[in-house]
């Protein structure tokens, strides 16, 4: 098992930023628990995992 996260992607995307990101329910229910053991926001946990995260990120193209 490797120690980095991979996403694959096509060659070419476009991305948008709007500030604002959907995440599946159970994404919310992590953050959610995070929050409420740590008494921080979801909003300062999701960002700093994204942060922090982007370290273990691997891309891959198609």
């Amino acid at each position: 098992m490797e120690d980095k996260i991979v996403l694959k992607v096509p060659r070419k995307t476009r991305y948008k930023s709007s500030g604002v990101i959907r995440i599946i329910p159970e994404a919310e229910e992590v953050l959610q628990r995070l929050s409420d053991s740590t008494g921080l926001s979801v909003r300062f946990i999701a960002s700093e995992m994204i942060l922090q995260g982007e370290k273990l990120i691997k891309i891959e193209e198609e």
